[in-house]
């Protein structure tokens, strides 16, 4: 049996969705934009929930017709989650947006999945990051940004009374990854205290977690590890990769099964040496789930919605 705990499969998918597709999905305007007090960090946007929790079903993605759900988890197990969830008053989303590392790629075309999670029933922000091309990204810049943002999205869960969920796409979901990760060379705990990644849930979908493997690849996307390593103070790959470090908050990855840009194996792997939750989506590429109305974008908002009603890893334990 696969490492992972469930695949969700799909009948008469439609082509691969890319990336200029999500820029011309539609958008709602975000309720706010809050700018950090220090000056100097990217500001951010968020949307508050327009619908209740999406209540779903016990099987994930049930409400699309041609959706086929296969998860290995006790039946009991599931109804319980579901129990669980109704009591969920508010679910927030930090979303950190992939691209590469790159500041050719900015977080826009994570605005019409942000509109789609409030139509679910999840509140969520979109925070900024330095990115390899400007000035102050590398380490620590990079992912100063990403602490601050979270630091400030828990905040903001708190002051509403909401459960935060960290997610992360792609090199997004590195960056995710790597902050629920203790005992790296470069941890994000020497750049917070301990409490800033006492989280409820993270989830990463498509997330690169062995940069020096990663690198090794000539793809567009791979051949970025050797700017974001060397684009601040120089830093070994192995330091920054959530792969050799120890999990603050419980986790959940997502892999692609058709992803040509961060394998699917990759993903896989990392769950199984971690024992960690791994989902598959099978017939998929590495955008498609961030698309409005298609299926696997509805798989993702229930993933989300689910995480928060696993029930809480002990704070520092190993997955």
């Amino acid at each position: 049996m696969s490492a992972c705990s469930a695949a969700i499969q799909w009948r008469d998918l439609m082509p691969p969705i890319t990336f200029e597709a999500l820029l011309q999905a539609p958008y709602r305007t975000p309720d706010a934009v809050t700018n950090p007090f220090d000056g100097l960090t990217p500001d951010w946007i968020w949307w508050a929930k327009t619908a209740p929790i999406s209540k779903g079903s016990n099987k994930r993605a049930s409400a699309n017709r041609n959706a086929i759900a296969i998860d290995v988890r006790s039946e009991e197990q599931t109804v319980s989650q579901q129990d669980s969830r109704d009591e969920v008053e508010e679910v927030l989303v930090c979303v950190i947006h992939g691209g590469c590392w790159s500041a050719e790629f900015d977080r826009v075309h994570l605005r019409p999945l942000c509109t789609f999670f409030a139509e679910q029933g999840l509140s969520s922000v979109l925070p900024e990051y330095r990115r390899c091309g400007e000035p102050g990204a590398g380490w620590p810049g990079t992912f100063a940004d990403i602490v601050s943002a979270v630091a400030r999205a828990k905040a903001l869960a708190m002051k509403r009374g909401a459960r935060l969920v960290v997610f992360g796409h792609s090199a997004g979901g590195h960056l995710a990854l790597w902050l629920n990760a203790r005992g790296l060379g470069c941890s994000a705990d020497r750049l917070g205290d301990r409490e800033t990644f006492e989280f409820d849930a993270v989830v990463a979908l498509a997330p690169i977690t062995d940069l020096e493997r990663y690198g090794q690849g000539s793809g567009s996307c791979q051949v970025m590890v050797e700017a974001l390593i060397t684009s601040g103070e120089v830093v070994n790959p192995r330091d920054i990769s959530p792969r050799f470090g120890e999990a603050w908050s419980k986790e959940t990855v997502i892999a692609a099964a058709l992803d040509s840009i961060v394998p699917a194996d990759q993903t896989q792997d990392y769950a199984s040496e971690r024992k960690g939750e791994c989902i598959v989506l099978e017939g998929i590429g590495h955008f498609d789930a961030l698309l409005p109305g298609h299926p696997a974008c509805e798989a993702l908002a229930q993933i989300l919605s689910d995480s928060v009603s696993r029930g809480r890893q002990p704070v520092g334990a190993r997955l």
